[in-house]
């Protein structure tokens, strides 16, 4: 998974604004302009896909077609709920995008950019100011721009390009890949418009007269009502004033950041966890061992122009107890089939297949997968191209004792692999149309880098794959 820096301005649709701090209204409905707004985000009760029109007011198939006589549109199949974005605009006033403050934070450091926004000045939750004593604004470190110091975001966003070119020559080579970063996405730093998640991502539960909601929830209820006192300043709108509002609406969008990532993000977190660490079905993990240079080189067929075919980067040989497991289905419908029998008596012989070697089912799940059934090889954690790998299993080992997988040790550095006992993860593919988009990911199609179109150099044989050379030999 790659992560890149969305352009939040440019995605904003005016037809999803939300400016209700309140949830529900007295009639104990979600309020229309609200954070669990209907018309925004459809009906939290219903489905992931909705049919509705544009404001809602008509929702369900049964009006699918039919023209809304209140916003003029036709009742449509909507997209998945989940990613409906609901918005909180801020008008002329720009912030730090959420994402680019972590960079910014790393190229200036993080104790000095907040000695300049004075990010923490004391502010409630309804906007009324704390004046805050002087010595909090006191820099931490010593300062090349001490003249920064207290400046506030808006004066901060405002300087900003002379402030990174100072730190430019003061960090020299130090930082310059952060600096190319945030200059290459220079057109995405400060905000006037925030995103809100669907409720789907941030649950709430109404029982008789009490509201429990997601911790989210009140983070943007707090910046709803800040963002309503800031509209309101008119002609109160000082330079303390406005800081404030904004110093603290900036703090509160940087806790959702940072609340959102600690929930994706390690082994608890919800992609490791609820996504990728779930169990999938045509799955398996297997030790990994070497493959010869030829096909024949562990267990000859006796073919010999076969046995003498050399292996390719994609293949792979695979188990035949892990075979027996993979192609379950088809072995279960070849017995059935052949032998005129019930489900039920060739689950019996199946399940003796997998104590003892049955030549009659290993002869059919070789035939079965002839030149090669793709399958997805993947060693965790998946981060870089070549994590996940399109390979092919070209043959099935017939020792019932090996358990092992065997790949190209040319393979081994896309995976982080070596052979010390590795376990690297298999995924059948069953579903062709995907196959084209994964045959992208062959060792073979990988030759040559998706970076800069050269000979890739994860295919070279480092010093740490040298282990069973002798076998390459064969």
């Amino acid at each position: 998974m790659r992560a890149s820096i969305i352009d939040i301005d440019e995605l904003f649709d005016p037809s999803r604004v939300i400016n209700n701090a309140e949830i529900m209204d007295k009639t104990r409905k979600f309020t229309d302009d609200g954070l669990y707004s209907p018309k925004i985000f459809g009906s939290i009760n219903g489905n992931d896909i909705e049919y509705s029109c544009s404001c809602n007011d008509l929702h369900g198939q049964i009006f699918e077609g039919q023209i809304c006589p209140e916003c003029n549109s036709e009742v449509t199949k909507q997209r998945s709920i989940i990613s409906r974005v609901g918005w909180i605009d801020t008008k002329d006033y720009k912030l730090i995008h959420p994402r680019m403050y972590k960079f910014i934070s790393q190229y200036l450091g993080a104790s000095r950019l907040k000695s300049y926004i004075n990010k923490n000045m004391p502010i409630d939750v309804d906007g009324n100011i704390i004046v805050p004593d002087k010595k909090d604004l006191k820099p931490t470190i010593k300062d090349p721009m001490p003249e920064c110091i207290g400046m506030g975001v808006t004066a901060f966003i405002e300087n900003f390009d002379a402030i990174l070119e100072t730190f430019r020559v003061r960090n020299k080579d130090e930082k310059k890949n952060i600096y190319d970063f945030i200059r290459q996405n220079r057109s995405k730093l400060f905000i006037t418009k925030i995103p809100v998640y669907s409720p789907r991502l941030r649950p709430v539960v109404v029982i008789k007269d009490k509201v429990i909601t997601d911790p989210l929830n009140e983070k943007y209820v707090q910046i709803l009502k800040l963002v309503s006192g800031l509209h309101s300043l008119e002609a109160d709108r000082t330079p303390l004033a406005e800081n404030a509002y904004i110093n603290k609406i900036q703090s509160l969008l940087e806790e959702i950041d940072n609340f959102v990532i600690l929930a994706l993000n390690g082994k608890k977190g919800l992609i490791r966890n609820m996504v990728l660490g779930s169990r999938l079905n045509f799955s398996s993990r297997c030790v990994i061992t070497p493959l010869p240079a030829r096909r024949g080189a562990l267990y000859p067929s006796g073919d010999e122009e076969a046995d003498n075919a050399s292996c390719d980067l994609d293949e792979i040989h695979m188990p035949y107890i892990v075979s027996l497991e993979l192609f379950k289905l088809e072995v279960l419908n070849y017995l059935r089939v052949k032998r005129s029998i019930s489900y039920f008596e060739a689950i019996t012989i199946f399940n003796d297949a997998i104590n003892n070697f049955n030549e009659e089912i290993y002869n059919f799940m070789s035939s079965y997968i002839g030149e090669g059934r793709y399958i997805l090889l993947n060693r965790n954690p998946t981060i870089a191209i070549g994590s996940f790998l399109c390979m092919r299993i070209t043959k099935i080992k017939p020792d019932i004792s090996d358990v092992t997988m065997s790949i190209r040790n040319n393979i081994l550095k896309f995976l982080s692999a070596d052979y010390d006992g590795d376990v690297l993860n298999v995924y059948l593919l069953y579903l062709s149309e995907y196959m084209e988009e994964f045959q992208k990911f062959s060792p073979v199609n990988l030759v040559f880098s998706l970076n800069d179109g050269k000979f890739n150099t994860a295919l070279n044989l480092d010093k740490d794959y040298a282990l069973a050379v002798q076998t390459l030999l064969l």
